[in-house]
């Protein structure tokens, strides 16, 4: 079981789904939550998970994207 805390962000993350619900569940009863579903962006990282192959990917290609666009770079091409 891992549980990451960012200020008002919780996220768990169980290798086991059963657990998973359960603690959700608990956490769910004895606070004033909201399960936002399976995460997909975390610190300006974009989270894609192969369940099948137990592996994470991370990748910053939105953020990226959003600098590029917000000084005008989009079209630019690298060296």
């Amino acid at each position: 079981m891992i549980i990451i805390l960012d200020v008002d962000d919780l996220i768990l993350a169980f290798n086991d789904l059963t657990l998973l619900k359960e603690k959700k569940d608990n956490l769910l009863k004895k606070f004033k939550m909201v399960n936002l579903g399976e995460i997909q962006y975390f610190l300006k990282l974009e989270i894609n998970h192969v369940l099948l192959d137990l592996v994470i990917y991370l990748n910053q290609n939105k953020y990226i994207g959003s600098i590029l666009k917000q000084f005008g770079m989009v079209t630019n091409k690298p060296i």
